[in-house]
This record gives structure tokens, C-alpha cells and sequence, in this order.
């Protein structure tokens, strides 16, 4: 309340030192009983002349606890930084830090990633004092990181890789690369590999190691098809990563391998890449992207990494695809169909729950949500898959959809005998609309043709 707070003091004795020490000591304990009025005035206080180490002691955990984008874990961390920091810049008050000074406490030629992060930690937090009305000077790091642009950049193969992350291929060079698949000789095994590569993740070097046995056609259902991969390096177990890939990779897939089985009935047994380095299908796969007319600069681009600019970009496409055409949300899903180590976690939620016959099945139909990758109609009229039940009675047909962001709209007619009963679903999560009628017919002698008709 602004009252004086005044002790007294009593000593017998002339010594300088032990008097000092008995001020001290009564000072301490003054505070300590006073400590809490003292900071409830100091966080309603202008930091203006404070220096920067007391602001950051006074507001800095707060500052951090209100970001959201930062976990529980890494804010003490954090917040060690800022005060490392901030003890170099102890000298001046937080509205007269000079720019040499933070030239020589962050020296921007060779400032590890920790003082960067603190850099860009501290102008965030003086912007917020800012906006509590604690602060009413410049904001010192705002000029130092104006003077410095490149100062926090990540590096070049850094940001390369998130360029090629976010790439997805353009519906032109897709189909040019398909049309290159479809042409491809069975034996080609360099187009095989640019099928595996584009459509399914896999690393290279898992997909040099692939055999054809590896191959699983029509495990799901009839016409689909999966890659087994065993994985033994996470926990010291192996672990199937079996997954399965689009209608036109199972196509693709099985035409080759009928192919191959007539000239070599131990065809199972043998390398699906047989003959072919790492190094010659790197530079088929960017040569590929080439004739399908993509960007000769967004290729090269990437030719730093050691698997080459086309193989990222090819495998950033396939996540980008797994993500915003098939709807795989979950991280745990993407990270399983791209064989990766998914953190060690082997748990039901992220693994054993997708490797099951369920699992399998989700997985499927959420690829086949993408009808990029689906198989093109034979002629103008929509090609159906039509399946037999077990016990003959029942017969399913499936009309793919063209596209899971447009409506796909088809007219039926279905001859029915008053025993048999008509369902209509939607796979996949998406929706269906049916409307039923029973046309008219003219009142003619003989057998009457036609049903039901659904829309």
C-alpha cells in the first residue's frame, strides 16, 4: 500500500563486518516476509528499467506456459535459453540494448540452433509485454533479426526437404507417369521400381530387397493386392508392416507377374529388381519425371540428398496424397504405410490394429478414395466389378467414384424376383444417395421386362 517498512537493528559491537553481516541478515528475512506483496507490485510493473534477466525471471515461465504450441516438456528448456541469453545482456536496461551488444552475445556467424531459438523466443516475448502494457520501448530483437534475415534460417538440406515434403505432383505429370507404367515391357523392372516408389513409400532400401513372394494378390478382396514387409530392427522383434496399394498397382503388379511366371515358373523366389543398382533407379525415376513434363528445376532441386531429387519428390507426393486424397489423418496411419518406425510404438492403437484383417481392409478403402490412382474405365460407360457371394446367391457390384470431391451420379436398372432384397453403401466414409421407382410399362402380352430402378 506505498507504507515504509522500517526495522531495527541492534548490535553490541564496533566490528564493521559482523554489523554488515546483521544488516544482511535482517534485510533477508524482511524480504522473504514481504516476498509475495513484492512480486504482486512487480508483475503489474513497467519493465522499462528493468533489465532483461529480471523481466524473463518475472514473466517468462508465463510467457511460455500461454504458448500452445509448446509442450510441458520442453518449457523449462526453453526458458534456460532465454535466461542464458538474457545474462549476457545483464549490463543494459531492456529499452537500451544496443545492436552491437546482441551482435556479440548472439554472433550471428556462428550461433548454434539454441541461441536461435532463444533469439526468436525473446522478441516474441518482449512483443508480449507489449501487448500487456509492461513494455513501452523498442523491441530490441525485432531490429537485430531486421539487420539479420538469414540469422535463424535453416539450413539449405533443410529447407530443400521441406520443399520437397510439401510438393505434390501436378494430375498432368500423374497421368504422364501412369501412361509410362502402363507402356513399360513386364520385365522393365526399372518401371516396376518407379511404381514402388511412387506408390507406396517404401524406402529404397526396402524395395531393393522386395521378392516377389512378397506379393500378396487378392488377400483383401478379389483384385486387390499387399506388400509384405517384415521390419527387425524396432524393440528387437520383427514386425510385419504387410500393407496393401491401389487398384492400379495391383493391376500394374499382377500383369507383370503373370507375365514373368510363364517364362520362369520360380518367379516367387526371385528379386522383383533384379539387375537394378540403387544408383541406376534413383536416376530412372528423375529421368521419368522428366518426360512427365515436371519442372526440370523442382527435379534437380534436391539432387543434394543422397537418394536424389525425384525419390523425394515421388515419396513427398505419395504422404501428400495419403493425407489430403485418402483421408488418412492420423500420423500413426501414414507413418505405417510409409514402413516407418512409427517411434518405437508397437501398441494396438498404432500398429496392431492396422496390421490386422480390419485394419487391412480401412487401409484399402481409404486408398481407394483416391481415384487418381484408380483404374480407368474401359469406354464411356462406368466400369463395374461385379463378385459372386459364397453361396451363389448373392451378387455385389461396385461403381467406383471419379472423383471423392465430386458427386458421381448413375441410373440402374435391376430385374428383381419378389424374394430378393436391393442394398446400396458407400465405402471408404463417403455418402450415398438413392431414390427408388418402379417405371411404368404398357399393359402388352408376354413376360415383362424390367424392375426397380435406382438413381
Amino acid at each position: 500500500d506505498g507504507t515504509p517498512i522500517a526495522v531495527d537493528i541492534r548490535v553490541k559491537t564496533d566490528n564493521v563486518e559482523k554489523i554488515k553481516a546483521k544488516i544482511e541478515e535482517a534485510f533477508n528475512r524482511l524480504y522473504m516476509k514481504n516476498l509475495g506483496t513484492i512480486y504482486k507490485d512487480l508483475g503489474s510493473a513497467r519493465m522499462d528499467g528493468l533489465s532483461l534477466l529480471a523481466a524473463v525471471t518475472l514473466h517468462g515461465k508465463e510467457y511460455l506456459f500461454r504458448n500452445r504450441k509448446l509442450s510441458d516438456s520442453s518449457i523449462p528448456r526453453r526458458l534456460k535459453s532465454m535466461e542464458q541469453l538474457s545474462v549476457k545482456l545483464e549490463d543494459y536496461k531492456m529499452d537500451s540494448i544496443p545492436q552491437s551488444a546482441l551482435d556479440r552475445a548472439c554472433k550471428p556467424s556462428e550461433a548454434k540452433s539454441a541461441t536461435k531459438t532463444a533469439v526468436n523466443d525473446l522478441a516474441l516475448f518482449i512483443q508480449y509485454l507489449q501487448n500487456k502494457s509492461l513494455y513501452f520501448g523498442e523491441n530490441p530483437f525485432i531490429m537485430f533479426l531486421t539487420r539479420h534475415r538469414n540469422f535463424g534460417a535453416k539450413s539449405t538440406d533443410q529447407l530443400i526437404a521441406e520443399a520437397d515434403r510439401e510438393k505434390t505432383l501436378t494430375d498432368d505429370v500423374l497421368d504422364n507417369l501412369d501412361k509410362q507404367i502402363r507402356d513399360a515391357r513386364p520385365d522393365d523392372a526399372h518401371a516396376t521400381g518407379l511404381l514402388l516408389v511412387r506408390d507406396t513409400g517404401i524406402t529404397l532400401d526396402i524395395i531393393m530387397q522386395l521378392y516377389w513372394r512378397d506379393i500378396i494378390f487378392d488377400g483383401i478382396c478379389e483384385g486387390s493386392c499387399q506388400i509384405m514387409v517384415w521390419d527387425n530392427t524396432i524393440s528387437g522383434a520383427t514386425h510385419n508392416f504387410t500393407r496393401p496399394v491401389s487398384a492400379f498397382d495391383s493391376s500394374e503388379l499382377r500383369r507383370r507377374y503373370l507375365a514373368l511366371l510363364e517364362r520362369d515358373p520360380d518367379i516367387g523366389n526371385k528379386q522383383i529388381l533384379a539387375g537394378v543398382s540403387k544408383k541406376s533407379l534413383v536416376a530412372y525415376c528423375r529421368q521419368s519425371l522428366l518426360f512427365a513434363r515436371m519442372d526440370y528445376g523442382e527435379v534437380l532441386r534436391a539432387r543434394t540428398h543422397a537418394t536424389g531429387g525425384g525419390i523425394q519428390l515421388l515419396r513427398s507426393n505419395f504422404e501428400n496424397r495419403l493425407l489430403h486424397y485418402c483421408g488418412m489423418v492420423r500420423k500413426s496411419e501414414r507413418d505405417y504405410m510409409m514402413v516407418r518406425r512409427l517411434s518405437n510404438d508397437v501398441t494396438v492403437d498404432n500398429y496392431a490394429s492396422l496390421s490386422s484383417p480390419y485394419g487391412q481392409m480401412r487401409l484399402y478403402l481409404l486408398l481407394c478414395r483416391d481415384s487418381r490412382y484408380a483404374l480407368p474405365p474401359q469406354s464411356k460407360r462406368i466400369s463395374v466389378c461385379q463378385n459372386a457371394g459364397l453361396d451363389g446367391k448373392q451378387t455385389q457390384v461396385t461403381v467406383p467414384a471419379n472423383s471423392p470431391s465430386h458427386t458421381t451420379k448413375i441410373k440402374v436398372t435391376i430385374h428383381m424376383r419378389p424374394d430378393e432384397v436391393f442394398s446400396a453403401a458407400a465405402m471408404g466414409g463417403l455418402q450415398i444417395r438413392t431414390v427408388m421407382g418402379v417405371p411404368e410399362y404398357e399393359d402388352v402380352e408376354g413376360p415383362v421386362e424390367g424392375g426397380g430402378s435406382d438413381e
